[in-house]
């Protein structure tokens, strides 16, 4: 069953986007999760809450390294796809 968790609304000026599609040295706040509940279970115990921000380090062919907190974290595309974010005005620091 694919579900959206909890998710934080964004206001009429702000639209959510992938993860995957951050650029890079970009910040976002996590909006929601989407997927099995497995793997949204599997990302909330890792620190993917909403209302978090969260930081794209790099890209690469399949994957990308984001940071949430602390941590950083390698996801495949497929993953970040799922996760919805709402990018913080000024901050994209970095283009890709």
């Amino acid at each position: 069953m694919t579900q959206t968790h909890r998710s934080v609304e964004p206001s009429v000026e702000q639209t959510t986007q992938p993860l995957w599609q951050l650029a890079q040295g970009a910040s976002a706040i996590l909006a929601a999760i989407e997927g099995s509940d497995a793997e949204r279970l599997r990302l909330l115990h890792l620190g993917f809450l909403p209302g978090r921000r969260v930081r794209m380090a790099h890209h690469r062919a399949n994957h990308c390294v984001v940071q949430v907190g602390c941590s950083r974290y390698a996801l495949a595309k497929a993953v970040a796809d799922r996760i919805q974010v709402v990018i913080l005005a000024g901050g994209n620091e970095e283009r890709q």
